[in-house]
């Protein structure tokens, strides 16, 4: 089959951007009504941030011709392998994690539906080095680990994409998988663990269903929001518990004190941007982009990091407002190596490769374009908050890897010839 006459309906073509950037004009908006008159250079970071939003959407415009070199994915054996690692690894991952800082069972058990108190008390112990007494095999073994976390990506985009073709048993594992993976995450109190995970598999959601008849495409829609509906939800409950987000200084309730959380998580970003627009640009080669593997590797050959010359430092320093405690949104991160100027040109071009990545994926059904589309929606949605993919080690390494299974996928033989 030729993949000229391959023709894709533009409102299934321009699915992924038109929710990226509701979401983001909503962030802009929720910036502005909860910080307008308290900081400095609103209109100016408005201004800047909507320069960036319209050339991710212009970037997404272009056509893009499909190399007819390429092949359709179908589901295979190695799909199969692929999905029962990604079960058993998040499984031990997680498990880890939790035992990690959790040593006694009545703990777990008073924390595990209080996410809140269960954030602050794995931020206690991390402050107060409790892990730092680990043997050098057991840290060894925490970074192997650390390495594959990007395995939870691959299970919940491909369960969705090939469940039809899973037997019970398989499906079980993935159950359990995703039961423990959820057990990790509410023990650990970390939102960003459900949303990225969310963001993931989104690629996959879409992609579901993509070119439904009326029915159909009624139910998978209904379907979505439901489970965008169970994730916002769980994000609220969340932040609620924690029980720092209030009104008037009263107890407005987990949901509402969720709710202000999130505005908040979406929105103050914007305030570290509009104070480091203001500094000048110092070069810190890399290591403000890639810090989470800078961090890592560096000190082993005895380099100095030069993120102390990021505008997020010097925003510290300068304003006060904090590097790593609080958010700036991903630009200042992105500045520091290749300066502001510069940035309107990568979203064009982080367009670009999103629109290529979501119509390879209509066309010739590659599950590996749409787990590397899952990790531009991290970065997209993440954009008012930090540099969520190269923030830290693990994220670094998964979001590469990821790739390198896409790159791969490409011009390997296990793509099947296609079958119509």
């Amino acid at each position: 089959m030729s993949n000229s006459n391959y023709t894709i309906d533009s409102r299934v073509e321009n699915m992924p951007i038109r929710y990226i950037m509701i979401y983001l004009v909503f962030t802009q908006i929720a910036y502005i009504l909860m910080y307008h008159g308290q900081y400095p250079n609103i209109v100016v970071t408005i201004l800047f941030t909507s320069l960036c939003y319209v050339s991710l959407y212009m970037g997404n415009l272009p056509g893009w011709k499909i190399k007819d070199s390429l092949k359709t994915y179908n589901y295979n054996d190695s799909i199969k392998r692929i999905i029962v690692f990604c079960a058993i690894s998040t499984i031990i991952i997680s498990l880890y994690n939790v035992f990690s800082f959790y040593s006694d069972i009545t703990i777990i058990k008073q924390l595990i539906l209080n996410p809140g108190q269960a954030y602050e008390y794995v931020k206690f112990i991390r402050r107060n080095g409790d892990l730092n007494s680990t043997s050098a095999w057991e840290s060894i073994i925490g970074i192997i680990l650390n390495i594959f976390t990007f395995t939870k990506y691959f299970l919940g985009g491909f369960s969705i994409m090939y469940w039809k073709n899973l037997t019970k048993g398989y499906k079980s594992l993935i159950i359990l998988s995703i039961i423990v993976y959820t057990v990790h995450s509410l023990l650990m109190g970390a939102m960003v663990n459900v949303g990225s995970f969310f963001l993931s598999i989104c690629p996959f959601l879409l992609f579901k269903i993509k070119n439904r008849n009326k029915r159909a495409s009624v139910k998978s829609i209904a379907f979505l929001m439901i489970i965008v509906i169970i994730f916002t939800l769980a994000i609220l409950y969340f932040l609620g518990t924690r029980k720092v987000f209030q009104l008037n200084y009263s107890d407005t309730g987990v949901l509402m004190s969720g709710l202000l959380g999130l505005l908040f998580y979406i929105s103050h970003g914007y305030v570290g941007l509009s104070y480091c627009l203001d500094l000048p640009f110092k070069f810190t080669w890399g290591h403000t982009v890639f810090r989470g593997i800078s961090t890592t590797i560096l000190p082993y050959f005895g380099i100095n990091n030069a993120f102390f010359n990021s505008y997020l430092v010097r925003n510290e320093v300068e304003n006060g407002w904090s590097a790593l405690q609080v958010w700036s949104t991903v630009f200042p991160w992105l500045a520091s190596d290749i300066t502001f100027w510069l940035i309107p040109v990568l979203m064009f071009i982080i367009g670009y490769f999103m629109k290529k990545l979501w119509k390879e994926s209509l066309v010739f059904e590659n599950p590996y374009a749409l787990a590397v589309l899952g990790q531009l929606f991290i970065f997209c949605f993440m954009i008012p908050a930090n540099n969520q993919l190269f923030h830290t080690f693990g994220n670094s390494v998964g979001t590469i890897v990821i790739y390198i299974f896409y790159f791969n996928s490409r011009y390997s033989k296990l793509s099947s010839k296609i079958r119509r």
